[in-house]
């Protein structure tokens, strides 16, 4: 998976509201579009991505009838390929529905985020005590 910058403001939307916030970015901004498209490609399997043709059905990435078309325009953005006027109207057409799954994917994120935050408060307290022990010694 992609790691990106987590607004923070995410954090405080619930899911439908930031379901419905990407949703509404995603209908005409070029810049979320590429974002999503390649958030999205990186869900797909090794598979689906050497042969846009197979579709193995994992709750993440591109539905059947949108994989051929979309893994292309991902293959392009990754060659750092704009898009014409014309692609980016299909991604703006195509790219809200996918949004729910953006929002899981941001929350996987975060939850990721939360635990290694935890993990490293964690290594800073034992490394208190362990700074603590050695001073009393």
């Amino acid at each position: 998976m992609r790691k990106v910058a987590i607004h923070p403001t995410y954090r405080n939307m619930t899911d439908a509201q930031l379901k419905e916030y990407i949703r509404h970015k995603l209908e005409s901004h070029p810049h979320w579009a590429r974002r999503a498209l390649l958030a999205l490609y990186d869900e797909q399997t090794d598979a689906e991505k050497e042969d846009p043709t197979v579709h193995e059905s994992n709750g993440y990435g591109f539905s059947p009838q949108d994989q051929e078309f979309l893994t292309s325009l991902a293959q392009q953005a990754l060659r750092e390929q704009t898009f014409s006027m014309k692609q980016l109207g299909w991604l703006y057409t195509l790219l809200p529905k996918y949004s729910g799954q953006l929002v899981k994917l941001i929350r996987q994120q975060q939850t990721e985020e939360e635990i290694e935050i935890d993990l490293n408060r964690e290594r800073q307290w034992e490394k208190q005590d362990d700074d603590e022990g050695n001073a009393n010694v």
